[in-house]
């Protein structure tokens, strides 16, 4: 700075540079700007899929080959999800937009991408937990529940189903989620219940009277026999000295204590 501070050497008294700390702190980027450069950086994702893979009049579409593939199912096809149906199936009367009649391939276009793709591939279905799986020795590993497609026979008006929410994945269909736009889901596992789930259910507790009479060893065996229930019973060692044991010695003492002397030739 020195050098560009004493300037006016060569420049002249009334050109002389201000001697300023520097400042190398990198701006604020604006919130606007962020979420620009995100936008932009998502249009540039590339996509392997365009408006005519899912034409069911062109040839070599996905449906075309699913349809002739040995995997075909009817029910997987009906159970579609309806942005894929409305998709598929846009020139008909029922489709609000005909994509693709349309000049411009919506999936291809960048204007248009980042909106197609949140539109037609990152639908979520919904399942419900019907159970856990099984350890070697055929016990429930709570780590490892398992789910399927809800099915609302299933539910009756009185249960409670614990239900999550899954992105759609279904790639002879060309359903595949890219992995910039599979978003964070809030409260992704539910509860469908017809009840207040929030209200704990207190069942009426039953005395049995003869509990009280059932001793230690019954209840260390109950406590082993069931699953995930520990006992804090505690039994005393027998190498101890109990409190029993510690009057009787001192009974003991003062027995001893309160009885006369005895003397050699009972002097």
């Amino acid at each position: 700075m020195d050098a560009t501070v004493n300037s006016d050497e060569f420049v002249g008294k009334e050109s002389a540079f201000t001697n300023v700390e520097p400042n190398l702190e990198e701006p604020a980027i604006l919130p606007e700007t962020a979420v620009l450069n995100d936008i932009l950086a998502t249009s540039m994702i590339p996509t392997s899929r365009n408006k005519f893979a899912y034409d069911i009049t062109a040839p070599n579409s996905v449906l075309d080959s699913y349809i002739t593939s040995k995997s075909f199912n009817v029910s997987k096809l009906k159970n579609a999800p309806l942005a894929f149906k409305a998709l598929a199936c846009s020139r008909s009367d029922a489709a609000k937009n005909n994509v693709l009649s349309s000049d411009s391939d919506i999936l291809v276009d960048p204007e248009y991408k980042v909106l197609s793709q949140v539109v037609f591939q990152t639908s979520q279905r919904v399942e419900m937990m019907i159970g856990y799986a099984r350890d070697m020795n055929n016990e429930p590993m709570l780590s490892t529940p398992i789910w399927q497609p809800i099915d609302v026979s299933l539910i009756k008006e009185s249960d409670t189903a614990v239900c999550r929410l899954v992105y759609e994945e279904l790639a002879e269909l060309g359903l595949e989620t890219t992995e910039e736009f599979k978003l964070p889901v809030q409260n992704d596992i539910f509860i469908i219940s017809s009840r207040d789930v929030t209200r704990p259910s207190v069942a009426p507790m039953v005395t049995d009277p003869t509990a009280s009479n059932i001793n230690v060893d019954t209840k260390n065996e109950l406590s082993r026999n069931i699953k995930y229930a520990t006992s804090n019973i505690i039994i005393q060692s027998s190498d101890k000295d109990s409190i029993e044991k510690n009057i009787s010695k001192k009974r003991a003492v003062a027995k001893r204590a309160s009885s006369p002397p005895i003397t050699r030739g009972g002097y």
